[in-house]
This record gives C-alpha cells, structure tokens and sequence, in this order.
C-alpha cells in the first residue's frame, strides 16, 4: 500500500507498508446478513473504521488540502449536531460555498438530524437572528 501524498511523513508514519494478505475488501454497507458476506467474515479480519466526529474534525484540523477556516469553525462550532460527520460534509460545503450557496444551511440540512436542525437554522437565519427584540 502506497499514498502518494506527504501526510503520512507529516505525521511520522511510513508512506508505505507491504503485506503479505491475498485481499482487501473496503466497503461503505456490510450487509452482514447476507450468506456470502458471513462466508467472507469467516475466512477474514473484520475492521470497522468509523471515528467520532470530534476525531474526523481534529484530522481535518491538520489537513493542508482544506484551509477553509470559515467552514472548519462552523463544524467545530456545531459538533454536537453532528455525530455522523466525514470529510465528505467539509467538502460538500465547500462545493456550495464555491457555488454561490448558502453552505451553512446546505451542511446543516445534509447532515443535522431531529428537531435540531430547526434550531440551528434559525441560528444561521440572518432574518431571525437581526431581527428587532420584542417581535416574533
């Protein structure tokens, strides 16, 4: 296994490790009740990669590919909300900042569930949050 960037060396690990193992599988969705897949787990090591958010924005933290510290604080700001949070939230945000839209409520929207999010949104609601004390 090789990467091709210098994060590994940054954080004084190798850019490589060799392995003797015949395969890999990476998956997104283990269907585990599936026969074919309990015949794989059988034969293999099972690893489960799924940190907490505080991790995932501790990481994204050190990362040089993203410097967009608006969006890094907003999340930093609202880890509570977002217990499912990957690097995919950082970077879909930063795809509708670029695009002109409103990437707060877009993050929010995508990844905050429950009645939070209606919290939150009125948070970020610009109308809501300036307008005059005493008016609904």
């Amino acid at each position: 296994m090789y990467w091709t960037s210098d994060a590994p060396v940054n954080r004084g690990l190798l850019k490589f490790f060799e392995t003797t193992s015949k395969v890999c599988i990476i998956d997104n969705a283990w269907n585990a009740g599936n026969e074919h897949i309990a015949a794989l787990e059988d034969r293999s090591r099972l690893f489960l990669f799924d940190p907490p958010a505080p991790e995932v924005h501790r990481e994204m933290g050190l990362q040089d590919w993203f410097g967009d510290d608006e969006i890094y604080a907003v999340v930093g700001e609202n880890l509570c909300f977002l217990p499912e949070l990957s690097v995919r939230a950082y970077v879909k945000a930063a795809e509708a900042k670029e695009a002109g839209e409103d990437w707060r409520e877009y993050l929010l929207k995508n990844y905050v569930r429950g009645h939070d999010l209606q919290l939150l949104l009125m948070e970020y609601d610009s109308q809501w949050r300036n307008r005059p004390r005493g008016t609904n």
